[in-house]
């Protein structure tokens, strides 16, 4: 995000739908809803395998890493060496800490 005035204004907005809807990226969606002129004006979107790729491992039951031999059920892109993040679902939200384990 570049630093200027809409996007000071856009973090406010989406910080007042957060508390709104209590998550994230719904309040994201909330936000474009609200302002349908900024979509391709002033928000631009990327392909997911750019910036926000899923891990391409997961953790079992066991605690134990798998591989992903098949792209991610929801559709999303997985992680490849020349993503330049990853983004590691849920780990925290489970019993254990997956974050460590990946």
């Amino acid at each position: 995000m570049k630093s200027s005035d809409f996007s000071r204004r856009f973090i406010q907005e989406w910080e007042r739908a957060i508390e709104e809807v209590t998550d994230d990226l719904r309040a994201f969606e909330k936000v474009m809803r609200d302002h349908p002129d900024w979509e391709g004006n002033q928000v631009v979107y990327i392909p997911q395998q750019q910036l926000n790729p899923y891990h391409h491992v997961e953790v079992n039951d066991q605690g134990e890493l798998f591989e992903q031999p098949r792209p991610h059920k929801d559709g999303h892109d997985l992680w490849k060496e020349d993503s330049l993040l990853v983004h590691i679902v849920n780990c925290l939200r489970t019993s254990r800490n997956d974050s460590q384990t990946l």
